[in-house]
């Protein structure tokens, strides 16, 4: 199997290279966005297979960069993960009314991190073998 894309979107420096570092040594191919145009930009040519965004960040926030994402054929269906700091209840119920995948708030330890996101990406895997299963039995209907 390929390892895994990820795409990490984080205006904080430290965090950024902390999670690529943990994504790196744990097998997975982990890009770095510094905002949230430049996280867009990079999810289109890349196309991630799982995408670690945070929501307050300069440009475009995290609310605005899903928004976009999931309106473009190639990644509305890539798992969306939220990052950040506002724990407020009604912070996480936007990100999931808004249809993310998961929401994890910072600070966080990267046992947390790398569970939602293998979770998130063998239910992606799930989801793309059904897929297929489905188109094949349309074929021969």
């Amino acid at each position: 199997m390929n390892k895994p894309k990820i795409l990490v979107i984080e205006d904080d420096e430290g965090i950024r290279e902390e999670m690529k570092e943990i994504l790196d040594l744990e097998g997975m191919d982990a890009t770095t966005a510094e905002n949230g145009q430049d996280g867009i930009e990079k999810a289109k040519k890349i196309i991630p297979d799982l995408i670690l965004c945070d929501v307050m960040m300069p440009i475009k926030d995290g609310y605005q960069v899903f928004n976009e994402l999931k309106h473009n054929i190639d990644l509305k269906n890539t798992p969306f993960v939220f990052l950040t700091a506002k724990a407020a209840s009604d912070n996480v119920r936007q990100g999931m009314i808004l249809g993310a995948d998961d929401y994890i708030t910072k600070p966080f330890n990267s046992e947390l991190l790398l569970s939602s996101i293998k979770s998130r990406l063998k239910k992606e895997e799930k989801r793309k073998q059904s897929e297929k299963e489905t188109f094949k039995t349309l074929q021969y209907n």
